[in-house]
């Protein structure tokens, strides 16, 4: 492999991930147009019952109902399925473009406008996603100060599994460590005891 320029290297990198990028988005828009296929069947199929049973009806003209709007369901439900997703994707990574197509599809928030979709990024998706990067639960591998339009990315962090023996990991959490224990004087020897052998 020829040798490249810190310039070339770098450009390299960034069409790796613009590529990365463009494979997980192209998976998120076919999974959302299989999605978008059997909904619109559903809806095209209630249509043409409504229309035999009742000609009067225009299906047109019937409002649609944005189901939960403002709410994720059972308490914790945002937080739980952040972490799902970001889980999903690890080792990997997941961009909070990614999450915000996810979340909205998920619990099926519709925004008319663009300053309403970022209200609820600012709002409820990154003070959630600040949340799970100060318990240690996710990792955030963009730069927060630098704002260049890029979205920021997430890596779930495995949890931790203990190494070294017992000792070692009572005596970094400051227990106490009793190597040996001395016997007891008036514990009874088995001749002492009464009981039938």
């Amino acid at each position: 492999m020829q040798k490249l320029s810190p310039v070339m290297k770098g450009l390299v990198e960034t069409r790796a991930r613009a590529d990365g990028q463009c494979n997980k988005l192209a998976r998120l828009i076919e999974s959302l147009s299989a999605d978008f296929q059997r909904v619109r069947a559903e809806r095209d199929a209630c249509d043409l019952l409504i229309a035999k049973i009742n000609s009067r009806i225009r299906p047109d003209q019937i409002e649609p109902i944005n189901a939960h709007q403002g709410r994720y369901g059972p308490r914790g439900s945002l937080r739980g399925t952040l972490i799902a997703l970001i889980r999903s994707e690890h080792p990997g990574s997941i961009t909070t473009t990614e999450l915000v197509a996810l979340l909205s599809a998920t619990f099926q928030r519709d925004f008319p406008t663009a300053s309403q979709r970022k209200a609820w990024i600012k709002g409820s998706i990154k003070p959630a996603l600040r949340d799970l990067v100060r318990e240690g639960l996710v990792n955030r591998l963009h730069d927060p100060t630098v704002t260049d339009g890029m979205p920021g990315v997430w890596q779930w962090v495995p949890p931790k599994q203990p190494t070294g023996s017992l000792a070692q990991l009572a005596a970094a959490a400051g227990l106490p460590i009793v190597t040996e224990t001395a016997p007891l004087d008036d514990e009874p020897t088995s001749s002492d005891d009464n009981l039938p052998r």
